[in-house]
């Protein structure tokens, strides 16, 4: 699933709930199975990767990203 939107906030939070337990793969660890990566458009209209949520339970509720220059930007959230 990706999420797109416009924010200008300088923190950008993942507050969700996995439906079991995180999950990993003969080929891919948990964070690539259950976590969040998020992707910001750059002045020059390029995806760049901006952050991703650590999986060490069902509950994530953390900061993805914090610190950011004024400025509204487009993200994915994927």
């Amino acid at each position: 699933m990706m999420v797109r939107f416009r924010t200008d906030a300088a923190t950008i939070w993942a507050d969700c709930t996995l439906q079991r337990a995180y999950q990993s793969g003969a080929n891919q660890i948990a964070i690539g199975a259950s976590g969040l990566d998020l992707y910001s458009r750059d002045e020059t209209g390029r995806w760049r990767w901006a952050g991703a949520t650590r999986t060490n339970s069902p509950q994530i509720r953390q900061a993805i990203v914090d610190g950011l220059v004024p400025g509204e930007r487009e993200y994915a959230l994927y």
